[in-house]
């Protein structure tokens, strides 16, 4: 039981943030600070992250690394479009759908192929990367990519190395109520 801990805590402490990942004006937005505690102040950003770092270590071999390059590389890709359309229309919604898909794939209510699985993942980081694009603008926004960027990658590797840890330890169960809350903070955050 003292080995599911770890991972336990990670991930509870991981879906505590209190603000969407909204942090401010244009003018905030304007570091690689900014841009590195985006991702881990927004709730909506965090639980995505997290949970796409828990499929990939559920993938195991070589999409334990090839996941979350896909995810990166589609999340600036995303960031790199809206920024120069200065829209995201359908961002906030694909963000809420990818807690929700994400969740259920955690949870092992739904299993997919994996390179189905690296589709999903990037577009949904796609949607993710699109949504910080289009609330930036700019010179600075090299600089904030970057931030988030490595904070995303900082992110996805803990919770794959959870996730190990939680395959390893045959504590499924802490997958499935991750999952799950998952659905459930998609709602609430929904709803809100």
């Amino acid at each position: 039981m003292k080995n599911a801990m770890t991972p336990a805590a990670a991930i509870l402490f991981a879906l505590t943030a209190s603000a969407m990942a909204h942090t401010g004006t244009l003018a905030e937005h304007s570091s690689f600070a900014a841009g590195f505690m985006h991702p881990l102040a927004g709730l909506d950003h965090l639980i995505a992250i997290v949970l796409a770092g828990l499929w990939a270590a559920l993938l195991g071999g070589k999409y334990r690394v090839v996941l979350p390059l896909v995810f990166l590389a589609t999340m600036g890709t995303g960031f790199a479009v809206a920024l120069q359309t200065g829209t995201a229309p359908y961002a906030e919604g694909a963000i809420l759908l990818s807690l929700a898909v994400f969740g259920l794939v955690i949870a092992g209510m739904i299993r997919l192929r994996a390179a189905f699985a690296l589709a999903v993942a990037g577009g949904f980081a796609f949607a993710h990367g699109a949504a910080h694009g289009a609330e930036i603008g700019g010179a600075s926004a090299i600089s904030y990519a970057a931030g988030f960027l490595v904070a995303t990658a900082v992110v996805l590797a803990t919770a794959c190395v959870a996730g190990k840890r939680i395959q390893t330890g045959n504590i499924p169960f802490v997958s499935r109520i991750a999952g799950f809350m998952a659905v459930g903070a998609s709602l609430f955050l929904a709803l809100n």
